[in-house]
This record gives structure tokens, sequence and C-alpha cells, in this order.
């Protein structure tokens, strides 16, 4: 059943706890009946389906995988990420995820222009086949950031304000399956920065563009109270440990470690970094969050161990992954389309580069996205800031690429 708490009648009020500064209660518009209500510009030029009779089942995914569940087995489904001549143009995929299974990889894309109004869509591409397994349309909401719920045929979705729809920032919980929104949270008064969700799907922590507080929500019941951590800085990143417990945020010239079990809602450990780092990105490389490394996009990738730090790169780009099984760091470069591979903790040289970019076909957009897959022989997926989807692996001692998907222009 659809959980809607906003579609009732004009003028309907939610409102949370009135000390909450972040919070804030929204007046909804009714716009059933209103001539002047947006639109947002989305010819959909950029998908192609076509029936399909008898299901291809090379390459299938392993029965009960996340791809498995929701592979649409009667349609061939084509997409491309729309290219958008707003301004010097470009693609407006503002987050991608791969599930836990790393199955499916989720591409989120806005759709509409630069500038508003925005609806958003989920492209589910199949790991296994490199099909479009699923696209999933949310109407007039734009997305910017999205999670698989473990265990699960949910995807959360961190919503923006819109105010020419009178929506503010919340959280939702999207069914793949339906394609409807399950459950909503109360609206924030502030852009949300960061989200992350534990290893079971059982939390889900926020934080937002100028609050202190962290938010822990279930994510089943986004309309039910939340618990606080209190950090010492506005906005900022979060990640959760391997170990379900740790919690780190980190925000302009600071790290802090949380442990979300102690019931203690002040952090555990303090850590100073540089006084103008601004990261924006992190991966933790243990399970106990004692060692990660931390990225400002375009800037520095800083490591951080139990008892020293180092800078790894001063000219990171704006992607890194951590690769579990290999015990691999891998980053981006400002050189478009490079990647480097280190080892923890040494860092001293890296033990491998390789050009993505320039291997052919040549691809010119800077990594944006890293995904270590399953497989042997260090295969991946990137995504560039141009839409192009690739896979690069090491075969004979050779990396070697292949092009899955390429920005419709």
């Amino acid at each position: 059943m659809r959980i809607l708490l906003f579609i009732a009648l004009a003028g309907i009020c939610l409102t949370v706890a009135a000390e909450d500064k972040d919070y804030t209660a929204v007046k909804i518009r009714n716009w059933e009946n209103d001539g002047d209500r947006p639109k947002v510009d989305d010819r959909k030029t950029n998908i192609f389906i076509v029936d399909e009779a008898v299901f291809d089942n090379r390459n299938a995914p392993p029965a009960g995988s996340l791809a498995a569940k929701l592979v649409v087995k009667d349609k061939r489904i084509q997409w491309q990420p729309q290219w958008n001549y707003d301004g010097l143009g470009g693609v407006m995929l503002p987050d991608a995820t791969l599930s836990g299974d790393k199955s499916l990889l989720a591409i989120l894309e806005n759709t509409g222009s630069k500038t508003g109004p925005n609806g958003s869509r989920v492209v589910l591409f199949n790991t296994y086949n490199s099909r479009i397994a699923r696209i999933v349309e949310i109407p007039e909401r734009k997305i910017t950031a999205i999670h698989f719920i473990p265990n699960s045929v949910q995807l959360i979705c961190i919503q923006a304000e819109q105010k020419c729809f009178k929506q503010p920032a919340r959280v939702i919980t999207l069914d793949l399956v339906s394609g409807g929104i399950v459950e909503e949270s109360v609206g924030f008064k502030n852009a949300i920065t960061s989200s992350c969700i534990d290893l079971k799907g059982e939390r889900l922590f926020v934080k937002s563009e100028n609050g202190e507080n962290i938010y822990i929500f279930d994510p089943k019941e986004l309309a039910a109270g939340t618990q606080l951590l209190k950090s010492s800085f506005p906005g900022g990143i979060v990640a959760i440990a391997d170990d379900n417990n740790t919690l780190v945020t980190a925000g302009k010239g600071k790290l802090e470690f949380f442990s979300v079990s102690s019931g203690r809602q002040e952090p555990e450990r303090k850590v100073t970094l540089p006084a103008d780092f601004i990261p924006g990105k992190m991966v933790l490389c243990s399970k106990d969050a004692s060692s990660q490394v931390l990225l400002q996009p375009f800037g520095h990738a800083i490591w951080v161990g139990p008892e020293q730090s180092k800078v790894i790169d001063p000219f990171a780009g704006d992607a890194l992954a951590w690769n579990t099984p290999e015990a691999d760091l891998i980053l981006s470069l400002q050189k478009k389309g490079t990647l480097t591979l280190f080892k923890i903790p040494e860092f001293s040289k890296p033990d491998s580069v390789l050009y993505p970019g320039k291997m052919r076909p040549v691809t010119n957009g800077d990594i944006a996205a890293i995904f270590p897959l399953a497989g042997k022989n260090n295969e991946m997926l990137l995504l560039d800031s141009h839409g192009n989807l690739m896979q690069v692996e090491l075969r004979k001692k050779r990396w070697q690429k292949n092009l899955l998907i390429s920005a419709k222009k």
C-alpha cells in the first residue's frame, strides 16, 4: 500500500518538533486542477523499449539475485544518458550505486532542464549481461542520491527541494517493482548533503547543509521520529563501517567517529584535518574505520590511519573506491580518464596506473564513479562525467576496456 504523507487535501500541514531547526512545517498545495502547474521537460527520446518474445538467458543473473528479481523479461530496454544543452552542456547523473550482491548498478538521471523543474528516473543496469533490467520513473521529484536497501527491492532516495512544486528536501523510499513511493520523511529546511545506510538496512544516517545533527531514520518507517548524533560542524559527509557500528563524518578540517550502539550522541574520537581541506567523498578501508581515505574533488586525497595521516596525491580527481578483495584503493586523477591503484597503507607509489579515457574507444570525461565488481582480473565499472559507462579489467597483464553506454547528443 502506498503511504503518501502529503496527497490528501489542499492546505494540509506537516509539522514535527519545533525545537529541531533542521525540520520545517511544509504547506502542501494541491495542483490537481491547476492550469498553472509547472511541467518537467522530459521527452524520453533517450529511452527505447521493444517487446521481446523470447527471454535471452545468456549471461542471466543468478537466481535469487536482485537483478533476477527486477529484470523485465518481455522487454528489450535501451537507454542513453540525455545530453542537456543548457550552458556548457552535459549529462545530469547526480548519483549511481551498486547493489550489495553487485548484480545491479542503479544510475540516477534527472530530467528537465538544469534550472528546473525536474523529475528523476532510476536506470537499473544488469552487470551480468550489460543490459538494462528496468527503468523506474519518479515524476516531479528531483532526486540527488540513492541507496539500495539490503535484502529488499526498495531504494532510498534523497529528494532536493523544488519550490515550484512546493516540495521540501526529504527522504523517500521507492519500490522498484511497482515504481511507487511507499515511505516519506517530513521535510528538511536545508538541503541534505550526505547519507548512508547500514549493512542490514535498518538505519539510514542523514546530514543536512546547515545543521550539525546526524539524523538516524528507520528506512521502513521514515515518517516516524528520528534519533540524533551530534557532530561539531554543519554539512559534510557520512559513512558507516563494515562493523555496522562505527559511523564516520567528515567536514571542513574535521573528522569525527561515533559508536552508534553506545547510546552516546557525542563522537568517540576526533581527528583534525588541514584547515582548508573540504572532503567531498570518503571510503573506509578497514572493518572498524581505523583507516580511511578522504577526497576533496579535484584537490587532495588524504589517508587517515590510527596514528598518522598523509597526502596520497595532491592532484586527485573526482572518484575513489575501496576494492576489498584486492585490498586496493582505486583513485582517479585530474588527468582525464586516469586511474591509480594503491595498496594500504604504504601509498609510496601506485601499484598500477591505467588510462581508460585513452583506451579505444576514446572517452574524454573525468571519471565520476568507480564500482569494483565481484569477478577476478580487477574488473570494475566506470562512469564518467560525460555519461559514458565502461567496463575495464586486467587480462594477461593488459588492461582492456569495453564501452557499454554513451550519452545521447
